[in-house]
């Protein structure tokens, strides 16, 4: 069963019905989008599905919107991310979700293309995805220098990244 949280009905308002049911340990159960969260209504009882398990989903949204970016988006001549970048993002996000590590933010860069962010305390990485495909992972703690590498587009690899990062944040 999903990670849930009940929600007190009262504080519900306004909601857009999904049109799906499943049956989840033989109960039925009705979706609904509510403020740009799922909930769930399982006999009388509304449940909240936790961030972590609903982060993919707004993340994979961002990356969507970010296709329909136009070039200097962000009033500096910047070109918007291209299709190689969002494809790379969208493989680390993937990685991400399998190894349950939920990144800070993701955003459009400035250096043409996308970052996937992750902030801990003091401790601050990103994975940097390029439009040419390239790909760069930075950390640094407090006002430390960061440590930047390439990282290249194999999936191997970018789980090895992805695990040196978690690595270094839960230092």
């Amino acid at each position: 069963m999903p990670n849930l949280s009940r929600v007190d009905s009262s504080s519900v308002g306004y909601y857009t019905t999904i049109p799906v049911q499943a049956t989840m340990m033989d109960s039925n159960v009705d979706f609904f989008v509510f403020d740009d969260q799922i909930l769930f209504k399982i006999e009388n009882t509304i449940y909240l599905l936790n961030e972590e398990e609903n982060w993919f989903s707004k993340s994979t949204r961002k990356l969507k919107s970010m296709s329909t970016l136009q070039d200097n988006w962000n009033g500096l001549g910047t070109t918007s991310p291209n299709a190689t970048a969002i494809k790379l993002a969208n493989d680390t996000l993937n990685i991400l979700s399998e190894m349950s590590f939920i990144p800070s933010d993701i955003l459009p860069s400035s250096e043409e293309g996308i970052g996937i962010t992750f902030v801990k305390e003091d401790k601050y990485a990103i994975i940097e995805i390029y439009n040419t495909g390239d790909i760069l992972a930075a950390y640094s703690r407090g006002s430390d220098n960061p440590d930047i590498w390439e990282v290249s587009t194999s999936q191997g690899e970018l789980s090895n990244t992805i695990s040196q990062l978690i690595s270094l944040l839960d230092e």
